[in-house]
């Protein structure tokens, strides 16, 4: 069992951090897929980029691997910290920076042998999906939220020479005027409004 601390939900850059609070509400069944998808070995080196709050990179660091998380919002990387702290996490380190404006650099610096994405809708940057394909990293585990960008992003990804080991559907339940919705359809883009579906995707080279 992880404890997690949440950034305030200020005015000011609202909802900018709407997307790191809704991560902790997705459910541990959807994190706990993603670790064993990395199929963490201890004491190896893994990179979680858009770590948010550090949902991912704490369960990979109870895995016992030595984890690099990234995240753009400072408050973010903040609360990461405590969340560590809190969890009594000494193989964590987090850093405050955008992940595509220097990824080669990252990679190359901490040789990490499995790397987490959990970007925004947006998706990964193209240079980004470059410098992942053209490292020494074996293994790519990709948590989206959006499937057009997804797709965009896994045919930058089958360029480059790298394969989709598993596509795992998502969902989690958001609540409308107090009435709860579930819809089973993935993907299905009309339904954003009121549904959000997450996919987990296994790349390999």
């Amino acid at each position: 069992l992880l404890f997690f601390s949440l950034p305030k939900n200020r005015k000011k850059g609202k909802q900018k951090m709407k997307n790191i609070e809704e991560k902790i509400l997705i459910s541990e069944e959807l994190f706990t897929e993603a670790i064993e998808k990395m199929d963490i070995q201890e004491n190896e080196t893994i990179l979680d980029l858009y770590c948010g709050v550090g949902s991912i990179a704490l369960q990979a660091a109870k895995r016992g691997a030595n984890v690099i998380g990234i995240e753009i919002q400072k408050e973010a990387i903040q609360r990461a910290k405590e969340n560590a702290k809190l969890n009594g996490m000494t193989n964590t380190r987090f850093f405050a920076e955008k992940a595509e404006e220097r990824p080669d650099e990252i990679l190359k610096k901490y040789n990490p042998k499995g790397v987490f994405v959990d970007p925004p809708r947006a998706g990964l940057d193209e240079k980004l999906i470059h410098a992942l394909t053209e490292s020494k990293v074996e293994k790519v585990v990709y948590v989206s939220c959006d499937p057009v960008t997804l797709i965009r992003d896994l045919s930058r990804f089958q360029e480059s020479g790298w394969g989709i080991g598993e596509v795992v559907p998502y969902q989690y339940r958001l609540r409308l005027h107090r009435i709860p919705l579930s819809l089973d359809i993935f993907p299905y883009y009309l339904i954003y409004s009121i549904q959000k579906l997450y996919s987990l995707i296994f790349l390999i080279p």
